[in-house]
């Protein structure tokens, strides 16, 4: 059994492609339309974004969005064809895996057009192969012969046949870039559309560095010719350390990658809240949360979501920490049972602090520090101090759970008696309003039972952390 949940496939309502974006990016998406279909002449968009953030989504949406408005495109997931030996055979390939897509008859021009272009293109492949290939036999060398005088007239014809490679690998690009923008004109007029082809390349930052950039010299020299669009998606920092990796540019490999691209444009980031409510919607957890009908367990998901976005913004996770956390929350809830209680305050703070503060959170549940210092740690930032500070909202109710669920009895009692100092230090002021509200929550009888939470919460993590310590990527 997997226990790494795997999100549900994205379903994308064709009539209105965008009715399940939950980051507004609709307008963004309107905007990019409009750019393409000023744009007759060829053109590379680099559409930047950090992992995680939805570009494969946005993308995915965006192309209904197109093909509704009768603009034809073209998906490449650039890592899917990582085992290619040439990005220019996976592409054309792409190019006949997408005319079905497309609705395109089998007896139309343009599927005569793509076979013309697969031959001119067989012969780009062919000619640009290295022409040592041909010497390596040593066909050429008669060994009768003074070995000056063979070496002489080997270099002699392996020059020779170098240039003329080279003129025949130009005029096949020449002839290459002449097919594809008929086959892209015959495609508009089969639309009965004057927008360009749109070819999207999405997952480039996870092919390998030598792969991404010969994906990326393929566009550049074969593929930028008028009526096709090209759209790359990337986390151009990410591919940039990479590449730096590999080639050992240094800080010149951003304005390396910068001279493939016309136009970057970066894909509007999501507010926390947002982010969650995704992340909530990507693992299913709303029948998770529907389900729970009991009276004392209806403001669990409000509580679950409030957590995630102060803890997220209070140890400044990023979104590949934050989709970490959405897992090892997604497996806690699959061990409990419909109607149990969930204590998210406390769950959903403790799996932060594992993906992200492990040192504090080991310190925390061994019992090494109490809750007055765990709190003393997040309030450093802004957003931590906020939450924590604030008499509305979740802050008390969650130092509340947290103070109960310390190990150390000793430990718990010193942070009892902080608590009431703090309520008694300025009976106006919003930190003693806080602590009040908390210490009425911890005295409350209905609170009884969040005082065992750390011992059913704990088992949950230590057992998903020892399944994925080993692979910190299968998050």
């Amino acid at each position: 059994m997997n226990l790494i949940p795997k999100p549900p496939s994205l379903r994308i309502d064709e009539k209105d492609p965008f009715s399940s974006d939950t980051f507004d990016l609709q307008e963004f998406a309107d905007a990019l339309s409009g750019l393409i279909a000023k744009s007759p002449e060829s053109f590379v968009i680099n559409l930047e974004a950090p992992w995680g953030q939805g570009k494969t989504t946005f993308l995915q949406m965006w192309r209904h969005r197109l093909r509704r408005d009768h603009v034809q495109s073209l998906y490449f997931n650039a890592w899917e064809s990582d085992f290619s030996r040439d990005p220019l055979i996976a592409l054309i390939g792409e190019l006949s895996a997408g005319m079905a897509a497309m609705r395109i008859q089998a007896d139309s021009p343009a599927w005569a057009q793509l076979a013309k272009l697969k031959k001119v293109g067989a012969r780009v492949v062919v000619r640009a192969l290295p022409a040592l290939i041909k010497a390596g036999t040593l066909g050429v060398l008669d060994l009768s012969e003074p070995l000056e005088e063979v070496v002489a007239c080997a270099s002699e014809k392996l020059a020779e046949d170098e240039i003329q490679r080279y003129q025949d690998a130009k005029q096949s690009i020449s002839d290459f870039r002449r097919e594809l923008e008929t086959f892209a004109t015959q495609l508009a007029a089969e639309n009965g559309s004057a927008a360009p082809l749109v070819i999207v390349v999405d997952e480039l930052d996870r092919c390998r560095p030598d792969y991404a950039i010969s994906i990326l010299e393929t566009v550049k020299h074969l593929f930028t010719v008028p009526s096709v669009v090209f759209v790359v998606a990337t986390d151009s920092r990410q591919l940039s350390n990479a590449i730096r990796h590999v080639y050992g540019l240094d800080a010149a490999a951003s304005d390396y990658l910068r001279r493939f691209f016309d136009l970057a444009i970066s894909l509007p980031k999501p507010s926390a809240r947002q982010f969650v409510e995704a992340l909530f919607a990507r693992h299913g957890l709303e029948e998770f949360f529907e389900n729970r009908k009991h009276l004392e367990l209806r403001f669990d998901r409000d509580q679950a979501v409030a957590a995630f976005v102060a803890m997220f913004e209070a140890t400044n996770c990023s979104l590949r920490d934050q989709q970490k956390c959405a897992v090892l929350f997604t497996i806690s809830l699959r061990t409990m049972q419909e109607n149990s209680y969930l204590h998210p305050l406390l769950l959903c703070t403790l799996v932060v602090l594992r993906v992200k503060r492990n040192d504090l959170y080991e310190r925390f549940v061994s019992g090494e520090i109490g809750a007055k210092d765990l709190v003393d740690e997040l309030s450093q930032s802004t957003a931590g101090r906020s939450y924590f500070e604030s008499p509305s909202g979740y802050g008390a109710p969650t130092l509340a759970h947290l103070i109960v669920s310390v190990q150390s009895r000793e430990k718990r009692r010193a942070d009892e008696a902080w608590l009431r100092e703090r309520a008694e230090a300025d009976e106006k002021s919003a930190d003693a309003e806080l602590a009040r509200r908390a210490l009425e929550i911890i005295q409350h009888s209905s609170f009884r039972n969040a005082r065992g939470a750390l011992r059913h919460i704990l088992p949950r993590l230590e057992f998903i952390s020892r399944q994925t310590r080993q692979d910190d990527d299968s998050f």
